[in-house]
């Protein structure tokens, strides 16, 4: 089935979603778009019968043009995030992996090939604390050597 799982009801949506965390010494890829005045990890939603690893593969795929082998990648977060956005409630569970491709990290801006508006470019890390980078527990994720797990109520 090549269904996004997502669950609406009414006010209320549920997602559930892959991110990745690419880091090239101190500087780490975000994404931005012409939509949204904030800064997120590249990633999308996981699709019915995939894992989150078959997910991430295949976004950052559509969204880079960039083939990821299993090796490259490392759990590192699961957040339960809970925020509004556009009159609507969301309910997200985030798997977020550290990605190692040096495929990626020779480029210095990305154009997204599957959205029209959206680019990923490098951003200094230490400078995501002073950004509207969301969610917020990146921060985190890039500097953490075990799997965290947060719940997230905005």
């Amino acid at each position: 089935m090549d269904k996004d799982v997502i669950i609406k009801d009414g006010e209320y949506k549920f997602n559930y979603r892959v991110a990745a965390v690419f880091v090239n010494k101190d500087r780490i890829l975000l994404q931005s778009t012409a939509e949204d005045s904030y800064l997120a990890l590249p990633g999308g939603r996981v699709k019915y019968n995939e894992t989150t690893i078959e997910a991430l593969k295949r976004e950052i795929k559509e969204e880079l043009g960039v083939t990821l082998k299993d090796s490259e990648m490392t759990l590192i977060h699961v957040a339960e995030n809970f925020f509004g956005h556009n009159g609507k409630r969301f309910h997200e569970l985030l798997f977020v992996y550290r990605i190692n491709n040096k495929e990626v990290n020779k480029k210095e801006e990305i154009k997204v090939i599957d959205k029209e508006t959206a680019i990923n470019k490098w951003y200094p890390i230490d400078s995501l604390k002073s950004m509207d980078v969301r969610p917020s527990i990146i921060v985190d994720s890039i500097k953490t050597k075990r799997i965290m797990h947060d719940i997230i109520v905005d």
